[in-house]
């Protein structure tokens, strides 16, 4: 989620590296499943709120692995902007209700 002022090619510049930076981290996630276990294993993904901040979700990797194996980034990306708008404007309708008023 982008603030509306930013300009559209700024915008575009802005999801197309955090497509990539989704594709990379998926890459390395695979990559690294592949080698034995060091370390630890982190994963999350960043969430942009409506104030423009960045916060960051921590996931489990095999969790996020397995949902990158069947969402491409632009999906996955809807399904978080989805929950953060959910959070931020919280709204007690049902869905049917909210599909009735919204038609």
């Amino acid at each position: 989620m982008l603030p509306e002022e930013l300009d559209e090619a700024l915008a575009e510049r802005i999801e197309d590296f955090y497509d990539e930076m989704m594709e990379l981290g998926r890459e390395l996630y695979e990559q690294e499943g592949d080698q034995e276990e060091v370390g630890y294993h982190a994963a999350g993904i960043t969430v942009q709120l409506a104030d423009g901040s960045n916060v960051y979700a921590q996931v489990d990797p095999q969790l996020l692995g397995r949902i990158m194996q069947v969402l491409s980034p632009e999906e996955f990306n809807q399904v978080v902007n989805a929950i953060v708008e959910a959070v931020e404007n919280p709204d007690a309708r049902s869905l049917c209700q909210r599909m009735r008023d919204s038609g």
